[in-house]
């Protein structure tokens, strides 16, 4: 699996409509700093950390552009509660 740019880490995040620290949390991360390192593109995600991510992404409800557009960018999405 190819890694995360980090364009598409926010855009995951933002379409599963969590917060930096909901989304840490999802991941299984201490801090939300993590986050933004990613999100800046300072650091790449370690493959498990995507693999969770690509999980949840995968469990959201299909919305009308099938779980993301044909262009290959993530649309937003309907909030998911995790529990940590």
């Amino acid at each position: 699996m190819p890694r995360m740019t980090n364009t598409e880490i926010l855009a995951a995040r933002k379409r599963l409509g969590m917060t930096q620290t909901q989304f840490a949390a999802a991941l299984g991360i201490r801090s939300y700093l993590g986050v933004i390192e990613w999100e800046k593109g300072r650091r790449g995600m370690h493959p498990l950390r995507q693999e969770k991510l690509e999980a949840l992404l995968a469990a959201l409800p299909k919305g009308e552009d099938g779980g993301g557009s044909e262009s290959g960018t993530l649309q937003a999405q309907p909030k998911i509660e995790v529990q940590a």
